[in-house]
């Protein structure tokens, strides 16, 4: 209730308080229940989505991924683990599953391997920062400057001066 009808509440019980509008507008202000239904409804407040969610593009070429698991599977006559990668499109939230092996950079690699000849080539690649995860981008990334280095190496290069060829 407002302060005007607490104010008459105590009016028709016979009691007069004197500076009363007062003493009882403090008294709303400090209960907590009060307050509760009085407030405002609050707004979700939320950031914007990343570019690459919001603009259309291709399947899979803007991606991310994860690992789950493990599960118990059985080989021949004993249980092995293994492990699932999740490799979920930005754009339209489609799914790609691979198994792999364990945590290991190198089962990752060779997941990501498979999604890459099945789905295409992918612009980004979201992911968190485990191990296998940062193994696997150190190693690729080490792996194409050493095909750069190799590609520089074997050309030649010729170059010309204002329209003049050098051989």
């Amino acid at each position: 209730m407002g302060r005007g009808i607490t104010q008459n509440e105590l009016r028709q019980k016979g009691n007069w308080v004197v500076g009363g509008s007062s003493a009882v507008s403090n008294c709303i202000s400090k209960c907590v229940t009060c307050r509760k239904m009085r407030g405002l409804l609050q707004i979700q407040k939320m950031a914007d989505l990343p570019v690459d969610q919001v603009e259309p593009s291709a399947p899979f070429l803007y991606c991310a991924v994860d690992f789950f698991g493990p599960f118990l599977i059985k080989e021949k006559r004993s249980e092995v683990k293994r492990h699932g990668a999740i490799f979920t499109s930005m754009a339209n939230r489609g799914v790609h599953l691979e198994t792999a092996n364990s945590l290991s950079t190198s089962s990752f690699i060779n997941a990501l391997n498979r999604f890459l000849t099945r789905r295409g080539p992918v612009r980004q690649l979201r992911c968190d920062k485990g191990k296998n995860f940062m193994g696997a981008k150190n190693e690729l990334k080490a792996a194409l400057e050493e095909l750069i280095r190799s590609v520089c190496k074997s050309i030649k290069w010729k170059t010309s001066v204002s329209g003049y060829h050098f051989r």
